[in-house]
């Protein structure tokens, strides 16, 4: 029997809920036919089977959580070959090594991949001394290349590593870890009077694992400023009537900011604390936090810097009516260098976000106030003070803010 397993659902993305099953036991499958339907935290997808086979047994139940790595079905197959095995060992991309359950995980895929002695038989024949300390055959170094692990580090009873070192590896780090805490004990409610008790949702999930890494990992400082918006909207007004268009703020603030973070390119990177190394982007893809009935999602403007407010105004009305029906893709949430965060149309006074995770600042926006008939449109920068000092950031902010009270320049 060959397991598939449920793949990688996108990067941070660890479980999903069944939504349907769309094979059955005894079906004989293509490869990349779709068995199920997995709704996350983020979008709801359908997943295919990376072989093709007979279904033997299926254990995905519709309406229950299943993680990332686990045995979505099991399939006879034809015996493993060695492009067969390739492909198997493409699942273990799926696998989280931290996990306790990884080995047993690991080992499902291993099974299906037949003997190794032939393996190693040609691996102690073909392995290059200069590029290795130690001989290991081709899978385990592949498997270990796959589960990030340097074979330095393992240990093998016969002198070469094989597939079995590395799993046993995996288990001794996974055990050896410290589990992580499950959270402060909460008291038991319902002495004190009725209670309700509903599941998060996976949005909600998503949500609070992103702020609590965030606020874990960033050291957040925040600046404000407010942009005298007056001129900007009646630009707005006239550009919106003669053009038939429907341009929001936002559009404009977007705009202002593709300037920013060329003019501050520091704005448009990513920190990388293990290698002590600043990674920035060339490219100016920008998130935009919108409130749904199914919780906030954050879909990318991509190539902001290179479209026009027409052109970013259509982007972002497709990519929040997604939202609205959950229709979003991975590609819509993934890769932003920066966010904004508008809640004007809230009525809110202020808001101090947070950095979100592989970015190092965030724009946060309220409601205009009226102040001696100027619009004065309250902004707030947050941002990772590990690589962003106050004067930096003061600098930035009076930048945007000035693009915004000189809405030619925007335009320009």
């Amino acid at each position: 029997m060959t397991p598939v397993l449920l793949p990688s659902l996108g990067e941070g993305i660890e479980a999903g809920v069944v939504v349907s099953v769309l094979i059955s036991v005894g079906e004989h499958i293509e490869e990349n036919q779709s068995i199920l339907e997995i709704e996350t935290d983020k979008v709801t997808m359908e997943v295919p089977s990376n072989i093709a086979g007979k279904v033997l047994k299926i254990y995905a139940v519709e309406g229950e959580e299943m993680n990332v790595g686990a045995t979505m079905i099991e399939m006879e197959t034809f015996a493993a070959t060695e492009s067969n095995a390739t492909v198997l060992e493409e699942d273990l991309l799926a696998i989280d090594t931290s996990k306790k359950e990884a080995p047993k995980a690991i080992e499902k895929v291993v099974s299906a991949l037949g003997d190794e002695h032939e393996v190693r038989w040609i691996a102690e024949r073909t392995i290059s001394q200069e590029h290795h300390s130690q001989r290991s055959t081709p899978r385990a170094r592949k498997l270990a290349r796959q589960l990030n692990i340097e074979t330095t580090d393992i240990r093998s009873q016969s002198g070469v590593i094989v597939k079995q070192d590395v799993i046993t590896h995996v288990h001794n780090q996974s055990h050896a870890s410290p589990a992580i805490s499950p959270g402060v004990d909460v008291p038991d409610f319902s002495k004190l009077g009725p209670i309700r008790i509903e599941k998060m949702s996976g949005i909600m999930k998503a949500t609070a694992a992103n702020m609590a890494k965030s606020w874990r990992d960033i050291p957040h400082a925040w600046l404000t400023e407010n942009a005298d918006i007056t001129a900007l909207e009646s630009e707005r007004k006239a550009i919106n009537i003669e053009h038939d268009l429907r341009i929001s703020t936002t559009i404009f603030i977007v705009k202002a900011m593709t300037k920013a973070l060329e003019k501050f390119p520091i704005f448009n990177a990513s920190i990388d604390m293990q290698s002590q190394t600043i990674i920035y982007k060339e490219y100016v893809n920008i998130g935009i936090a919108v409130d749904s009935p199914n919780g906030l999602y954050v879909p990318v403007l991509r190539d902001a810097d290179k479209k026009s407010l027409s052109h970013l105004s259509t982007d972002l009305k497709e990519l929040s009516a997604k939202a609205m029906t959950r229709k979003l893709t991975l590609p819509d949430l993934e890769g932003a260098n920066f966010t904004i965060s508008n809640l004007g149309s809230i009525g809110t006074n202020s808001i101090f976000p947070l950095v979100m995770p592989n970015q190092v600042a965030i724009l946060g926006v309220a409601r205009y106030q009226l102040i001696a008939h100027k619009k004065q449109l309250p902004l707030t920068i947050a941002f990772d003070h590990r690589i962003i000092n106050g004067a930096d950031a003061a600098r930035f902010l009076k930048f945007v803010a000035s693009l915004l009270e000189n809405p030619s320049k925007i335009l320009v």
